[in-house]
């Protein structure tokens, strides 16, 4: 079960992280009527993802603890 929490936390806060460089790479603009043209999804996306990435982090780091205590005479 550790193993699974780690590797999904790795893997939401990679694509997190990933958005995220999206968001910056990708810029802004104004258009002609003055609407700010930004893709704000990715940081809706990418943030969240960080945070529960990195909660499924923490709670590997917990079991793997748990375990480690829990083995030991």
């Amino acid at each position: 079960m550790e193993r699974t929490l780690l590797r999904l936390g790795i893997a939401l806060c990679v694509t997190g992280a990933a958005l995220l460089v999206l968001f910056a790479l990708s810029g802004s603009e104004v258009d002609d009527l003055g609407v700010l043209r930004e893709p704000f999804y990715l940081l809706g996306i990418g943030a969240p993802m960080i945070v529960v990435g990195t909660v499924l982090l923490l709670g590997a780091l917990g079991a793997r603890l748990t375990k480690s205590f829990r083995h030991k005479p």
